[in-house]
């Protein structure tokens, strides 16, 4: 009989007793090959078998395995009638009714009450443990694990919720607090970014923090945690959340909360053991058949380029344009700047539209295009500091304008976005403030989305479209290596070579000779 027994909440072994036979299978089941592992260097030079591995053999007859990948071997086991037993860590904690969850949640006297999915889930994480919630953009991810955090809160259990950017350190405190829980600083300690002070995780009972903070601190500081909440899962590098959960070993609770579950087996087996099985709450359709989401139609506009444009670029650039060289130029192209204007000053006679770049200059100047064409005026600059009385005589005629328009950068505070998102009406929104608008989406009614780059890298369109979940791809994504550099792109994205041709990511091979300002822009 094959054995199985916790360790602690992080680590499981396999005593397979000298069964041969399913230690063949465990190495099979648990290797797994990288995306893209035969453009390595390593495995070119057989240093390297191109497998990643998701076990450890302590001896002949015991492996060790995350705790995550128990219900994958469970379910393995089964299929081939393979007797075994399992011993798992005892738990004082019960199950929680539906019945009692649902009085707790009305306790918290919430300013609205969650719909069914939110508390089915919130009580999921309670008694499921371990798990990745699959749920749809602005499906309340934040109530979610409110709610979740509270009932740990209430049962004395320590905290830690991590979280992708410094943005979301304050926006998921602030909504807590807009939940109802007035006195959450009280309970929170905040981690990352503008809160640079200790870092003793033990000082309060919940600690909030970006991942990238906690990548570093010691082994022993996790000890404290017995439930841990990982937001956007996909999003935090896989090496550091496998370091976060498994050095929190007493963390019965290990949940992740995502709208992206990665497609790449390797990423997909990461992401379950660390913290284990996904389950859906709710997709981008149920939340459109339910009326609390707008559906989205997506048109794709391609600009094309003169050839003597083109060619004049090359003859500027004849030591292989970098991509810095291809941004300046697509930022201050005058055709397309003002071809850009004009479409954005169109979508938005149909409704609320944002604008989204990645520079602040390209803000400027299609702001400066918008002005002009509106008021038929090109005789002005934008003044970026006010004294008080022209402040006040700018806003009052501001007022009288009924097509307002807004123009946000990184300078605007959170707190003063967040009061502006309320009245919005036309809005160009800086790059850098893409985690602001995408947590504040949700309570706008319908927009115009217009995308405006002086060039919009794939990162960004890829930022975007994971998080409002309007693009199904059909496609895999392929890892391609120059050199030591590791590109994950789309197998049917168009890659740009120095003889001015294209291939597809899938085509290529190691005697291709790509653009460097392609390899710079996309890793």
């Amino acid at each position: 009989m094959i054995e199985i027994y916790d360790i602690n909440e992080s680590f499981t072994h396999i005593k397979i007793n000298k069964n041969l036979e399913y230690a063949k299978i465990i190495i099979d089941t648990l290797s797994v090959y990288e995306e893209g592992y035969q453009f390595s260097p390593l495995f070119r030079q057989g240093l390297w078998n191109g497998k990643k591995e998701f076990f450890k053999i302590l001896d002949n007859q015991i492996f060790e395995i995350p705790k995550g990948l128990v219900p994958y071997i469970e379910k393995d086991l089964i299929s081939r009638q393979k007797e075994y037993s399992y011993k798992k860590i005892t738990y004082e904690d019960s199950i929680v009714s539906k019945e009692e969850f649902h009085e707790f949640v009305k306790s918290l006297n919430t300013p609205f009450m969650p719909y069914d999915y939110q508390e089915q889930a919130a009580l999921d994480m309670i008694n499921g443990k371990r798990m990745v919630l699959r749920s749809a953009t602005s499906s309340g991810k934040s109530f979610i694990i409110f709610l979740f955090i509270r009932f740990m809160l209430q049962n004395k259990k320590n905290a830690l919720i991590v979280v992708p950017s410094i943005g979301l350190v304050t926006q998921m405190a602030q909504d807590f607090e807009d939940y109802g829980w007035s006195d959450v600083k009280d309970f929170m300690k905040q981690i990352g970014g503008e809160f640079k002070g200790s870092k003793d995780l033990s000082e309060k009972p919940v600690v909030l923090s970006t991942w990238q903070s906690l990548q570093y601190m010691k082994k022993k500081e996790f000890d404290i945690f017995e439930c841990i909440v990982v937001d956007e899962g996909h999003k935090v590098r896989g090496d550091v959340l496998k370091t976060i959960t498994d050095n929190a070993i007493n963390a019965s609770w290990k949940i992740g909360m995502t709208g992206t579950i990665p497609k790449a087996r390797v990423d997909k087996l990461q992401l379950l053991g660390t913290l284990g099985p996904v389950k859906n709450v709710i997709n981008a359709k149920g939340l459109i058949d339910r009326g609390l989401a707008t559906d989205v139609c997506i048109n794709c506009i391609f600009l094309k380029h003169s050839k003597s444009a083109i060619e004049a670029f090359y003859r500027n650039h004849k030591n292989k344009p970098k991509y810095p060289d291809e941004e300046k130029y697509l930022g201050t192209d005058i055709l397309r700047n003002d071809k850009v204007s004009r479409m954005l000053m169109g979508i938005a006679k149909k409704g609320n539209t944002i604008g989204l770049f990645t520079k602040t200059a390209h803000g400027e100047l299609i702001l400066k295009n918008v002005i002009k064409y509106r008021t038929g005026n090109a005789n002005f600059d934008l003044l970026h500091k006010f004294t008080p009385k022209p402040l006040k005589e700018a806003y009052t005629e501001f007022q009288k304008d009924p097509q307002k328009l807004f123009y946000v950068n990184k300078k605007l505070q959170l707190s003063d976005r967040k009061k502006l998102i309320t009245n919005i009406s036309k809005i160009a929104l800086d790059e850098k403030d893409r985690d602001a608008f995408i947590q504040n989406v949700k309570s706008l009614d319908d927009f115009n989305i217009f995308f405006y780059n002086g060039a919009v890298d794939a990162e960004t369109r890829e930022y975007i479209r994971q998080k409002l979940e309007i693009i199904e791809t059909k496609h895999e994504n392929i890892n391609l290596f120059f050199g030591n550099i590791k590109i994950t792109i789309r197998e049917d994205c168009e890659v740009p070579l120095t003889d001015g041709t294209f291939k597809l990511a899938k085509d290529i091979t190691e005697d291709d000779d790509v653009l460097d300002s392609w390899i710079e822009e996309y890793k």
